[in-house]
Protein backbone atom coordinates (compact mmCIF):
# COMPACT_ATOMS: atom_id res chain seq x y z
CA UNK A 1 0.00 0.00 0.00
CA UNK A 2 1.23 3.20 -0.90
CA UNK A 3 0.39 6.50 0.71
CA UNK A 4 1.07 9.49 -1.44
CA UNK A 5 1.08 13.60 -0.57
CA UNK A 6 1.71 16.60 -2.72
CA UNK A 7 2.57 20.44 -0.88
CA UNK A 8 3.82 23.19 -2.36
CA UNK A 9 6.26 25.50 0.14
CA UNK A 10 6.18 29.25 -0.48
CA UNK A 11 7.10 30.41 3.17
CA UNK A 12 8.34 29.61 6.65
CA UNK A 13 4.84 28.50 7.44
CA UNK A 14 4.52 26.34 4.51
CA UNK A 15 8.12 25.47 5.26
CA UNK A 16 6.46 24.19 9.04
CA UNK A 17 3.64 22.76 8.16
CA UNK A 18 5.26 20.83 5.42
CA UNK A 19 7.79 19.21 8.27
CA UNK A 20 4.58 18.32 10.29
CA UNK A 21 2.98 16.53 7.48
CA UNK A 22 6.67 14.97 6.92
CA UNK A 23 6.25 13.48 10.59
CA UNK A 24 2.98 12.61 10.30
CA UNK A 25 3.50 10.73 7.52
CA UNK A 26 6.33 8.55 9.37
CA UNK A 27 3.54 7.58 11.46
CA UNK A 28 1.12 5.82 9.15
CA UNK A 29 1.32 2.24 8.46
CA UNK A 30 1.72 2.12 4.58
CA UNK A 31 5.18 0.44 3.92
CA UNK A 32 5.80 2.87 0.68
CA UNK A 33 5.40 6.97 1.71
CA UNK A 34 5.36 9.38 -1.14
CA UNK A 35 5.51 12.94 -0.63
CA UNK A 36 5.58 15.13 -3.28
CA UNK A 37 6.59 19.24 -2.56
CA UNK A 38 7.28 22.43 -4.90
CA UNK A 39 9.30 24.78 -4.11
CA UNK A 40 10.02 28.09 -6.32
CA UNK A 41 14.10 28.05 -5.95
CA UNK A 42 16.89 25.72 -6.25
CA UNK A 43 18.08 27.29 -2.82
CA UNK A 44 14.57 26.86 -1.28
CA UNK A 45 14.95 22.65 -2.32
CA UNK A 46 18.53 22.58 -0.55
CA UNK A 47 16.72 23.72 2.61
CA UNK A 48 13.65 21.42 2.32
CA UNK A 49 16.30 18.40 1.98
CA UNK A 50 18.50 19.57 4.88
CA UNK A 51 15.63 19.81 6.89
CA UNK A 52 14.10 16.44 6.04
CA UNK A 53 17.33 14.99 6.89
CA UNK A 54 17.71 16.23 9.80
CA UNK A 55 14.53 15.20 10.55
CA UNK A 56 15.58 11.48 10.25
CA UNK A 57 18.50 12.28 12.08
CA UNK A 58 16.54 13.69 14.99
CA UNK A 59 13.54 12.07 15.43
CA UNK A 60 12.32 8.06 15.34
CA UNK A 61 11.38 8.06 11.55
CA UNK A 62 11.41 5.18 10.64
CA UNK A 63 13.38 3.27 7.58
CA UNK A 64 14.56 6.00 5.30
CA UNK A 65 14.42 3.40 2.20
CA UNK A 66 10.03 3.26 2.86
CA UNK A 67 10.47 7.26 1.85
CA UNK A 68 10.09 8.79 -1.60
CA UNK A 69 10.33 11.96 -1.56
CA UNK A 70 10.15 14.41 -5.14
CA UNK A 71 11.00 18.17 -4.75
CA UNK A 72 9.84 20.11 -8.08
CA UNK A 73 11.00 23.57 -9.14
CA UNK A 74 8.22 25.72 -10.08
CA UNK A 75 8.89 26.87 -13.55
CA UNK A 76 10.29 30.24 -13.65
Amino acid sequence: MTSKKSYSIRSEGDMENVMEKFFELSKTKTKKKTMSIVVPTAGLSNIVITNLNSMFLNRDMGNPRDYHVHIFLEEE
